[in-house]
């Protein structure tokens, strides 16, 4: 089973850190045996400058293929739009990230 936790900042509170739900979770998580994958997408975590963390790996994602991210577009609802708005909207995205 994979898990994706996106947009995760907005678990942190003001100072960085997780609530006590989130940290049993992700306690539970770590200290069970399990096949799980999971997966936390981030855009800021104040606070957090230990990365030697064994259950954690920070990495880049490889950015998708304009035909990928149309194919997301669609996956997501917007299948009704022309591949060519599908495009803008990615391309759009893309330089907000960049």
């Amino acid at each position: 089973m994979i898990f994706l936790l996106d947009d995760a900042q907005v678990l942190l509170d003001k100072d960085g850190q997780l609530s006590a739900g989130w940290r049993h979770f992700l306690n539970e998580l770590i200290e069970h045996d399990h096949r799980a994958t999971l997966f936390v997408a981030t855009r800021e975590w104040p606070g957090w400058t230990e990365r030697k963390d064994t259950y954690l790996i920070q990495t880049e994602m490889e950015l998708l293929s304009i035909e990928a991210c149309i194919q997301l577009w669609k996956n997501l609802g917007f299948g009704y739009e022309q591949d060519v708005i599908l495009q803008k909207a990615t391309t759009l995205c893309a330089t907000i990230h960049a």
